[in-house]
């Protein structure tokens, strides 16, 4: 949108700059795993670790010819993911297969080697970033292209510019992405995709035009806000980014830092501040749910999602006692059965979004049947505003006894709809490092977040997944990179001895905090996701810190010791 030559033309200061992130591999704990058990009558069951049983079934079934729904697909406990898990793999198919061929059950667990081949991973990109701004700091133009590689069998482009076209108010934006076909797997989604990889090279090439300008900058991304979506025109459902700056900057203590590099040194240690601000596309599903209680007033949530280590079960709960106003101990979950209703994958940090405001529809669908029992009204709570167990919970489920019924059932459905907003997650990272000189060795000393991602239905699993994504950056920043050997085009390391993974020592104190925020169109409960979040801008934000401590400039993911002690080779 706009005319970025002619914006580049009339720019006082324009910066042109290339960054490079690594191929990185998911690395799960627990590896890929699926039972298959086949059954002449029953069919194919498969327990396995997914992060989308309805996926599984489809694909499973199309692949062996059989109706769908003689696949059942059960996975109540995912472990961990991050993207590895979220498509349908070779190995599930063959355990199918092969369950079948013997007429029974048959396990497949991926060795920690195959972990590394056989269910993607994030592709490197070369990303190419020029700023053109007036001497104020204005942007007049962003241009911002990338590639990454991608098999010769399947396409997967890394949108690492996608962040771009929504992060800062700008008249003109050019975004291109290629992909590069090569002789390797296919790659696949990676905590976090697209803005992950991509706001590590828009956030370090504003930090370089804040040197070039003498401003802060924190102030730089302050005169560019973006009050509405800059290339759709469209307005936020709901942003409160620049509240995220000044609140991340209050709790860093980002007023005293020093503007020039090297200006604090602690024996051979130097010391750096760098921020970066944090963006994610907001990603939702069409999802559906039942919310039944009985007689005793237990109430059971039912719905095909998944766990992932993100609280499904705990915020799910959660949110069915807040609609219907009885003691959420009451309430127990039902996941990761492909025979429940159906709903999306457990990915895009779209869960709490999608299946919880199916959860909620379906809790007011049944607070409604209770309501008509017992003679009284119905009257759902604003999501906006917590609620405690109601009074008449007791009296409805008395009616319910009273009335016969032994079981009753609420049935919901939410699909997202285009209500003429942009919707996305935001945040704003601050990071100290110290840096020895001598060795090249960067440490992280500290981190403060602030994030804008609508209500927070549960603070203490919400923090615990920014904590996790801030974790996962600083692998990004300073650890993770997966080797290719030029020769044969393979993964080098095939085990965690040759790839570098953060662990206790390497995790600073780290603060979060939620900014206040509603956001009305998001769904049925004011909430955006956040699993995804945490990960975005950290590696930009220690990267500009280390340019702090020690006037390097790296460019390039993981800032290794060689790009420290050599940074012109």
């Amino acid at each position: 949108m706009g005319d970025v030559d002619a914006g580049l033309l009339a720019a006082d200061v324009v910066l042109e700059r290339r960054y490079r992130t690594a191929n990185r591999h998911h690395n799960a704990l627990e590896p890929a795993a699926t039972t298959a058990h086949w059954d002449d009558k029953a069919g194919l069951t498969l327990y396995d670790a997914t992060q989308g049983v309805a996926n599984v079934r489809a694909v499973v079934a199309s692949a062996l010819g059989l109706a769908p729904e003689l696949v059942r697909v059960l996975s109540p406990w995912t472990g961990g993911g991050f993207g590895s898990k979220g498509h349908v793999w070779p190995h599930q198919i063959i355990a199918a297969m092969a369950a079948r061929a013997v007429g029974g059950g048959v396990r497949l667990i991926l060795t920690r080697a195959q972990s590394f081949t056989s269910h993607g991973y994030q592709p490197a990109t070369l990303q190419a970033v020029t700023l053109g701004a007036a001497t104020d700091g204005q942007l007049l133009a962003i241009r911002h292209a990338s590639v990454n590689q991608t098999a010769r069998y399947a396409e997967y482009p890394e949108l690492a510019a996608t962040g771009t076209r929504t992060a800062y108010a700008c008249p003109a934006i050019e975004t291109t992405h290629r992909v590069a076909p090569v002789a390797t797997i296919v790659p696949t989604p990676m905590r976090a995709p697209h803005e992950g990889p991509g706001m590590f090279a828009l956030e370090s090439a504003m930090d370089e035009l804040a040197d070039e300008l003498d401003l802060d900058p924190v102030e730089l991304r302050l005169r560019n806000y973006a009050e509405t979506d800059p290339t759709t025109g469209r307005p936020f459902s709901s942003k409160e980014l620049r509240a995220c700056y000044l609140t991340g900057a209050r709790i860093f203590g980002w007023k005293e830092r020093p503007p020039q590099p090297r200006a604090r040194r602690e024996g051979h240690e130097y010391i750096g501040w760098g921020m970066a601000t944090a963006l994610m596309n907001q990603y939702a599903f069409p999802a559906s749910a039942r919310v039944g209680v009985d007689q005793s007033g237990a109430v059971r949530v039912e719905t095909g999602s998944q766990e992932i280590g993100t609280g499904t079960y705990t915020v799910l709960g959660q949110i069915a006692a807040e609609t219907l106003g009885c003691p959420p101990q009451q309430v127990t979950v039902r996941l990761g059965d492909s025979r429940l209703p159906a709903s999306g994958m457990s990915a895009g940090s779209s869960t709490t979004l999608s299946v919880g405001s199916a959860v909620r529809t379906a809790a007011a669908d049944l607070l409604n049947r209770l309501a008509a029992i017992s003679g009284s009204t119905a009257d759902p709570p604003d999501p906006s505003s917590a609620r405690s167990p109601d009074a008449r919970w007791e009296q409805m489920i008395r009616c319910l006894a009273e009335n016969g019924t032994e079981q009753l059932w609420g049935k919901g459905e939410w699909s997202p709809e285009d209500n003429g907003s942009s919707m996305h997650t935001f945040g704003a990272v601050f990071a100290e490092v110290a840096v020895d000189a001598e060795l090249g060795l960067t440490r992280v000393r500290r981190m403060v977040g602030a994030y804008s991602a609508g209500r927070i239905i549960n603070p203490l699993t919400a923090r615990s997944q920014i904590i996790g994504g801030m974790v996962w950056g600083i692998g990004q920043a300073l650890l993770e990179q997966s080797h290719t050997d030029a020769e044969l085009g393979r993964f080098v390391s095939k085990n965690l001895a040759g790839y570098l993974l953060p662990v206790q020592a390497d995790v600073p104190g780290v603060e979060v905090e939620f900014v206040e925020e509603y956001d009305p169109l998001s769904g049925t409960i004011g909430a955006r996701g956040v699993g995804e979040l945490g990960a975005v801008g950290v590696a930009a934000a220690i990267a500009n810190a280390v340019h702090h401590a020690i006037g390097i400039r790296v460019r390039q993911l993981p800032i290794a010791p060689e790009r420290l002690l050599f940074p012109n080779a």
